[in-house]
């Protein structure tokens, strides 16, 4: 998503919740003297972009940086935020707003899969009846082209799928599964140093596992960072080869982690107390 501010928020927050992609949405519930916007306009913000407007300027900076710290969170939270423009803000107007951050996490588990295989075909076939965001990350245009379009699947055509991982979400289920031993290892290691996914699993035998754990050793990484690579990836007990059996016993395997990351995923609120304080000068909610 492109940042405008011009472009309705209501649109930008219809796409978010379609594709469960984490967003807060920005509401002026009260102000109070000169300001540069009234009570109920909105902005959304996701971790690229902000549609909408609450005033702009420093009021506007703000709030988008609080929003992008809770797009870091895992847990949906309300939080009520008082700004005096003058002070906080910077901004010539001089009175105070009042604005209600609702931000909402990703509401469907993202699974990305380097390389777009066998194997990633058989698993795009079960995903299409899960409830999961898919996306699969190939160098390989053609390989793309052989995948069943489905509404949970994004398929991205990377020259370099190393870079993908910067602009990947937080607690991602992550599967390493390429044409190249080498280009799995440097996706490997890349992920290991920004270790803010939910799991990272990758393909291959017990000897592939061995020789990955001892060249990331050499390398200089941790034991205790060597450990979080999943390899062999599957239950242990459900044995097979052919991309279909690898595939379930790999999709059972996610499950248990995005079952667990959905029980997580709590809704947390602001107290009503810290509320009404907050609301009471600019004369909102307050007794009467």
């Amino acid at each position: 998503m492109k940042a405008n501010p011009h472009n309705s928020w209501t649109k930008a927050l219809l796409v978010c919740q379609q594709n469960g992609e984490a967003h807060a949405l920005a509401t002026v519930i009260a102000t109070s003297g000169s300001t540069p916007r009234a009570s109920g306009s909105k902005m959304l913000v996701t971790a690229s972009a902000s549609v909408g407007s609450i005033g702009g300027g420093g009021l506007e900076h703000l709030v988008i940086t609080r929003a992008r710290e809770l797009l870091a969170t895992p847990t949906d939270c309300q939080e009520l935020k008082q700004f005096a423009l003058g002070a906080a803000a910077r901004q010539c107007c001089g009175g105070s707003m009042t604005v209600l951050l609702e931000y909402f996490a990703a509401s469907l588990p993202h699974l990305v899969i380097f390389g777009a295989g066998h194997v990633c075909a058989a698993l795009t076939a079960i995903t299409r009846q899960l409830p999961l965001h898919v996306t699969v990350v190939d160098s390989r245009p053609q390989q793309l082209e052989f995948l069943a379009a489905s509404d949970n699947l994004q398929l991205l055509h990377a020259e370099d799928p190393v870079a993908v991982c910067e602009n990947l979400a937080d607690n991602a289920l992550m599967l390493v599964m390429t044409h190249d031993h080498q280009l799995d290892y440097q996706l490997v290691s890349h992920l290991l140093t920004t270790p803010s996914w939910r799991f990272l699993g990758m393909i291959g035998s017990a000897t592939k596992a061995q020789r990955f754990r001892t060249r990331l050793r050499s390398d200089g990484f941790a034991e205790s960072s060597v450990a979080l690579l999943q390899c062999p990836i599957g239950l242990p007990g459900l044995k097979g080869k052919l991309p279909m059996e690898i595939a379930v016993s790999v999709m059972a395997e996610l499950l248990q982690h995005t079952q667990t990351l959905q029980q997580e995923r709590q809704h947390h609120v602001q107290s009503w107390r810290d509320m009404k304080q907050l609301l009471a000068p600019a004369g909102v909610g307050g007794e009467r």
